[in-house]
């Protein structure tokens, strides 16, 4: 037996106690997922890193809380289905879902990097979509994603993932905006300057024809020629 199989099967009983129920969870994956589910959100957290599990249940479970509560409630209201609020620290927020997305967005810069793709803020992206396609995705969530480094600085795959995932949802008019947005920025006006070969490389044509040849985007289509002209 290894010190790391002794070291999450420790975890792992750990988290059944904390749960208290009667079925203990078969795996690591299982016992993230249970946590989470019951509201022990950082302990979810801090299992799933030490057993070296995936932490999209997690924000999986956090999405769904924050797309569910309602508008009205108070930052320190008790969370529907876990029957009891957030941590003290988070009662700042304006309400509920608010606080539920600082959350979010707190649990994504310490878990998500170049070095995980950046996937997890695509899972949330995704799950709202899930959720409703037309329901806006926080501008806090787009910049942390396609802006990582700060402003001035793009993530080019980025841009370009989060594109391809509004078009999969039909939302091609989020992702001609997406585009637009930040082709009028540095990268953008350096791309154009240095002709179209180097525009092609900083967002696929592949991305760009998908969304000019979606319907009702003539003006995304004009800007494009513009550009490029």
């Amino acid at each position: 037996v290894s010190l790391a199989g002794v070291t999450m099967e420790t975890a792992i009983v750990r988290a059944w106690a904390l749960l208290g129920t009667d079925a203990r969870p078969e795996d690591a994956d299982g016992a993230v997922l249970a946590l989470a589910t019951s509201g022990y959100i950082d302990e979810a957290f801090s299992l799933a890193k030490l057993c070296d599990a995936s932490v999209e249940p997690v924000f999986g479970v956090l999405v769904d809380k924050a797309m569910a509560a309602a508008p009205s409630a108070t930052a320190d209201a008790v969370v529907p289905g876990w029957e009891l609020p957030l941590g003290e620290e988070w009662w700042g927020a304006p309400s509920l879902r608010a606080a539920l997305w600082r959350v979010i967005l707190d649990g994504l810069a310490r878990y998500d990097s170049p070095q995980t793709g950046f996937r997890y803020h695509l899972v949330v992206a995704h799950c709202v979509l899930t959720f409703d396609r037309r329901t806006a995705l926080p501008r806090s969530l787009v910049v942390s994603l396609v802006a990582p480094d700060g402003a001035g600085s793009v993530n080019v795959a980025n841009v370009a993932a989060l594109a391809r995932l509004y078009l999969s949802f039909g939302c091609a008019g989020e992702a001609a905006a997406l585009a637009l947005e930040f082709l009028g920025g540095d990268a953008g006006s350096a791309a154009a300057k240095a002709g179209v070969e180097s525009f092609g490389a900083w967002l696929p044509y592949q991305v760009l024809d998908e969304i000019a040849l979606s319907e009702g985007q003539e003006e995304f289509r004009a800007a494009m020629e513009a550009l490029l002209a």
